[in-house]
């Protein structure tokens, strides 16, 4: 095993500064080929990949080449990580704007009928509804959905959206509901794509 890890020489790439496995402390027995590890070099004191072979295989070694040096691996990492931030922020800028158009419609949809009710738009805010909802309300006459709440906390003055989601075809807007006496009232309310815009499907 010693007399075979002798004959294993590590050779340095940039000095050609040669020492067998065994003398560096390693055993190499009943193996076949080269290869190449990562180590520095005693002689140069330069790190790379040196080759690890034996005399009497024959092999060709290749020629000297100065090792890079160390603000080369610096530079090469560096750069690497740019890359990956780089693509990390594309990532999410992407996933932001994808986002941003999947509930644009939505959040349009359902502020626009809160803007209807508020203008007392009633007709307005019974068109925004899907035809399940204007088939249950019956007639523009009956009284809207609306006009409970209404009734009980008094004029609505505005919605802001703050959460959005979808799941299986149907998507959920929430939000703050804000009256003209100061008050604010969290409403969610489910919509549903209908002749290719969003309906409120749930009363608001």
């Amino acid at each position: 095993m010693e007399a075979e890890s002798r004959e294993w020489l590590v050779r340095c790439p940039a000095c050609g500064h040669e020492r067998s496995i065994w003398e560096l402390g390693g055993v190499r027995y009943k193996a076949r080929g080269t290869k190449w590890i990562f180590r520095r070099c005693p002689a140069c004191h330069q790190v790379g990949w040196h080759l690890v072979y034996r005399e009497r295989d024959g092999v060709r070694l290749p020629p000297l080449r100065p090792a890079r040096p160390l603000w080369w691996y610096v530079g090469a990492f560096a750069a690497i990580l740019l890359l990956f931030v780089g693509l990390l922020v594309g990532f999410l800028v992407g996933l932001f704007l994808f986002l941003g158009r999947a509930s644009a419609g939505p959040r349009d949809a359902t502020t626009g009928s809160f803007a209807a009710v508020v203008a007392r738009d009633s007709a307005g805010a019974h068109d925004r509804l899907s035809a399940a909802q204007r088939g249950r309300l019956g007639s523009q006459g009956r009284a809207p959905p609306w006009g409970a709440w209404e009734g009980a906390r008094g004029s609505a003055n505005g919605f802001r959206v703050t959460g959005f989601s979808s799941k299986n075809g149907r998507t959920r807007v929430s939000g703050t509901l804000r009256y003209r006496d100061g008050g604010t009232e969290p409403r969610t309310v489910w919509l549903i794509r209908e002749d290719g815009a969003w309906k409120i499907a749930s009363d608001p």
